[in-house]
C-alpha cells in the first residue's frame, strides 16, 4: 500500500473541514500519515472533534514569528521545530507528500527532494485573509511561497475555478491545476433526533421552537458577514426572525430579532435547519469569498429549504437550487417573497437529494484516486 505524508494547518480535533475529509477518505487507499499543527491558543473548545479514526496522527509546533516584527529573525525555529517529527530520511519512505497550507512549505522545503512528489491543496485564498493582506512583510513572504510552490508542487489541488486563476494570474505562471470542489457529509441514516426536554435545553432548541420566520444562518461569522443588508432587511419587514447558528469572531449588532445561539454539534446542524423558513448566506463579496466553494451550501441544498446568496462566479454551478441576488434590495425582495411563500425551494426534494449525494466527499476521493496515478 502506497504511503501518504499527509501534513495539516488545522488542528486533527477541530470542527470536520476538507482536510480531515480527505484524510480519512484516502486512508481507505493508502497508508496516511498525519501531521498537524497544535494551535497556540485552544479556542471555541465545543468546536473539537475528538474523534480519530485514523491510526497515525501526530502533532507539531509552528510559532508565527513573521507575523511580529521583532521575532521574524527567528522563523528558522520553526525548520528546528518539525525535525522533531520529520528527517529527510523519513519524507523519502512517503509515494506522496501532501500539504494544506501556504504556511507549510517553508517548514518542510528544506528535508525534500527533487524525488519527493508534493501535492499542494490550495483550499482558499490565504493571501486574501486579513491578517495576512493587513501584514506587508508577511504578504510578502506568502507571494514568495506561493510562487515557490506553483513552480515545485508535483499537483496542485484547487477548491474553485476562480481560486485556480487567482494564483495563476498572481504568481504569474500558468500550469494544469486540478479542481476539486469541497462538499457534504451526510447525516447518519440512524442519527437520532434530541426529543427529551434536557436535550432541547442543551440544544437550545426551547428557543428556536418559539421563533417564527426563521432566516437561519450556519457556519462561522466573520468579517465577510454582511449585517448591514441583515439590518437592512429587519428594517424593511418586521415579521422576519434572524438566528445565527456558529462561532463568532466579531461583534454581532445588538437587535430584538437577531437570535445568536453559538454554536451546536455538528451532529445536531441539520436538525436545527428544520426549523427554518429559509437559509441564508448573507456574505460580503469580497476577493476573499470570490474564491470560495461554499460547503454550507451543500448543507443548505440537502435540507429542501428555500436558500438565499449573493451573486459571484463561483456560486453559478447552484443557480438551479439557489435564489441568487446582486444587492440589498434584492435580498429584501427575495427575502418578502419567500416569507409569503411566493417564492419557494428551485427543485424538489428529490432532485436537491440527488444532487448533494452525488457531491459527498467520498466522490471527491474518488476524483483524487483518478488523478494520484498520474502524478511525476
Amino acid at each position: 500500500m502506497k504511503k501518504i505524508l499527509y501534513i495539516m494547518h488545522i488542528p486533527w480535533g477541530w470542527i470536520k473541514q476538507r482536510p480531515h475529509f480527505f484524510a480519512e477518505h484516502l486512508s481507505n487507499h493508502f497508508q496516511i500519515d498525519v501531521l498537524y499543527k497544535t494551535p497556540l491558543k485552544v479556542r471555541r473548545e465545543n468546536l473539537k472533534n475528538q474523534n480519530n479514526i485514523l491510526p497515525n496522527v501526530k502533532s507539531f509546533f509552528q510559532f508565527p514569528f513573521k507575523k511580529f516584527k521583532l521575532l521574524r529573525n527567528l522563523s528558522f525555529l520553526n525548520k528546528f521545530f518539525i525535525r522533531f517529527s520529520l528527517s529527510q530520511k523519513k519524507i523519502e519512505t512517503y509515494d506522496y507528500v501532501w500539504i494544506t497550507s501556504l504556511s507549510l512549505y517553508p517548514m518542510i522545503s528544506h528535508l525534500i527532494t527533487h524525488k519527493t512528489k508534493l501535492i499542494w491543496d490550495c483550499m482558499d485564498d490565504e493571501l486574501e485573509f486579513k491578517p495576512i493582506k493587513e501584514n506587508k512583510p508577511l504578504l510578502s513572504d506568502f507571494l514568495t511561497t506561493e510562487k515557490h510552490l506553483m513552480e515545485r508542487a508535483n499537483l496542485i489541488i484547487c477548491s474553485s475555478e476562480y481560486l485556480s486563476k487567482k494564483i495563476q494570474l498572481r504568481s504569474s505562471i500558468s500550469r494544469e491545476i486540478s479542481i476539486i470542489n469541497n462538499a457534504i457529509e451526510l447525516p447518519s441514516t440512524t442519527q437520532k433526533e434530541p426529543i427529551s426536554l434536557s436535550e432541547r435545553q442543551n440544544l437550545k432548541l426551547n428557543l428556536i421552537e418559539q421563533i417564527p420566520n426563521i432566516f437561519m444562518y450556519v457556519g462561522a461569522i466573520s468579517e465577510w458577514f454582511d449585517f448591514e443588508s441583515i439590518l437592512k432587511l429587519l428594517e424593511a419587514n418586521t415579521e422576519v426572525n434572524i438566528v445565527l447558528v456558529g462561532p463568532n469572531d466579531i461583534t454581532i449588532p445588538k437587535h430584538k430579532r437577531i437570535f445568536h445561539l453559538g454554536t451546536v454539534k455538528r451532529e445536531y446542524i441539520f436538525f436545527y435547519m428544520k426549523y427554518a423558513k429559509a437559509l441564508i448566506m448573507p456574505f460580503k463579496v469580497d476577493e476573499l469569498i470570490k474564491s470560495v466553494n461554499p460547503v454550507k451550501i451543500y448543507e443548505y441544498i440537502y435540507t429542501g429549504k428555500p436558500i438565499l446568496a449573493p451573486y459571484y462566479e463561483e456560486m453559478h454551478k447552484f443557480a438551479e437550487f439557489v435564489h441568487l441576488y446582486n444587492n440589498t434590495e434584492e435580498f429584501i425582495d427575495i427575502s418578502a417573497k419567500v416569507l409569503h411563500n411566493k417564492m419557494t425551494t428551485l427543485k424538489n426534494q428529490e432532485e436537491s437529494r440527488k444532487f448533494v449525494e452525488e457531491n459527498q466527499w467520498k466522490n471527491r476521493c474518488q476524483q483524487i484516486l483518478k488523478i494520484l496515478p498520474k502524478v511525476t
